[in-house]
C-alpha cells in the first residue's frame, strides 16, 4: 500500500472514530443529573458493577455491591471533578478527574482517581 493511501486510510479512521466519540463540554453540574450505570476497576484490577445517582445539585448516592456512597460532582472552569467516598464497610475518600462523552449515542462519564485504597476508573453510561 502506498505512503498516500496509507495516510488517507489512516485519516478516515480518525474521522471516523471522532465523530463515534465526541468529548462532550459540560458547563452546568445540572446537565449531569440522573440515572448512571456502569463498572469501576479498583488497584486489583477487578471490576465492580457501579450505580450512581447524580441530582441536579450535583450530590450523588452510588451503590457497589452492596454498600453505599456519597459524594458531590463539580464543574469548574471546563472540568469535573468529585469528592467523596466510596461504599463499603469503611468508606474510602476520594477524588477524581471525570471526563463526558458520547459513544454510540449515549452519554458517558469516565473517570480516574485515587483513594488511600490506590488508584481506580470507571466508566458510567446514562440510562
Amino acid at each position: 500500500m502506498s505512503a498516500k493511501k496509507l495516510l488517507a486510510l489512516t485519516l478516515m479512521l480518525i474521522v471516523v472514530a471522532a465523530v463515534h466519540v465526541s468529548a462532550q463540554a459540560v458547563t452546568d453540574v445540572k446537565t449531569l443529573a440522573g440515572k448512571w450505570k456502569g463498572w469501576g476497576t479498583g488497584s486489583s484490577g477487578s471490576a465492580f458493577a457501579i450505580e450512581v445517582q447524580i441530582n441536579p445539585d450535583g450530590t450523588y448516592t452510588s451503590q457497589m455491591e452492596t454498600g453505599r456512597g456519597t459524594g458531590t460532582f463539580k464543574v469548574a472552569d471546563g472540568k469535573i471533578t468529585t469528592s467523596g467516598h466510596l461504599s463499603g464497610p469503611n468508606p474510602t475518600d476520594t477524588a477524581a478527574q471525570v471526563t463526558a462523552t458520547t459513544k454510540g449515542g449515549k452519554q458517558v462519564l469516565t473517570g480516574q482517581g485515587r483513594s488511600e485504597r490506590g488508584p481506580y476508573s470507571f466508566e458510567l453510561t446514562r440510562e
